[in-house]
């Protein structure tokens, strides 16, 4: 759910009518540097000359679900995981819940992923710490939406230089800003770029392929090599991600 203008006031969101929580903080990152660690590459500032800002809007996506966010329920505001700021991560995460008779949830599962495990974690970590007002009629299971969303102009990425990467008999090739889900095709991988074009900090997001086949593709990505076409304009990201496909051996 986008925010209306109403429920704008004085450069503060406040909460529109089906909103479950909202966070709003400027950031900014320092690009360009590392020593093995993404957290130490990360800047959190509250400045006015921060380029960004960040939004974080739980929506419930049910009328019946609204009836829990009345007054009287009691959630914590949902933190966005430092992780997934460093990432530049979006994305929206819908869980599935009810509400047991101390009002606590209780059944969460994601019904939709939103592409990034610490997100979905994030947003299942914030459901169980909600009270709601009243108890579920039992075995009914409600919805609700998590929207992680960066707001301001969009960052540029890097993509993949063609023809940077190694000749390979199990890899094909590098799908720019692809996060569909991992599968026997290909490796989901989340990466930050060094000066160099060179990938480092790289994460798969593949939970259920063989470990073995994830640290190839980590390996693999890493010989590669992105970059951000200098004659576009725009806000620089030293993040980036896509999906590595395998070679069909059919």
């Amino acid at each position: 759910m986008a925010p209306t203008t109403a429920a704008r006031s004085a450069g503060r969101w406040t909460l529109p009518a089906g909103c479950v929580q909202l966070i709003h903080t400027p950031y900014s990152f320092t690009p360009w540097s590392h020593n093995g660690d993404w957290r130490q590459t990360t800047k959190i500032a509250m400045t006015k000359n921060s380029l960004r800002s960040l939004i974080l809007i739980g929506v419930l996506a049910a009328l019946a679900a609204a009836s829990h966010a009345a007054p009287g329920s009691n959630c914590p505001k949902p933190e966005w995981p430092r992780e997934a700021l460093r990432y530049e991560l979006e994305g929206a995460t819908v869980l599935r819940y009810a509400v047991g008779q101390d009002g606590k949830a209780m059944l969460a599962s994601i019904q939709k992923s939103s592409g990034w495990k610490v997100l979905d974690n994030a947003a299942l970590n914030n459901l169980n710490q909600c009270v709601f007002r009243e108890p579920s009629t039992e075995g009914v299971t409600k919805p609700i939406q998590y929207a992680w969303r960066l707001d301001g102009e969009r960052s540029l990425r890097p993509l993949l230089v063609p023809g940077s990467c190694p000749a390979s008999e199990q890899f094909q090739t590098f799908k720019n800003l692809d996060k569909s889900p991992s599968n026997a095709n290909g490796v989901v991988l989340r990466m930050l770029i060094g000066s160099e074009g060179k990938p480092w900090a790289v994460k798969a997001e593949a939970p259920e392929l063989p470990s073995e086949l994830i640290d190839a593709a980590i390996a693999f990505i890493q010989q590669c090599r992105f970059a951000i076409d200098p004659e576009v304009p725009g806000q620089r990201s030293d993040s980036t991600y896509g999906k590595l496909l395998l070679e069909n051996k059919q």
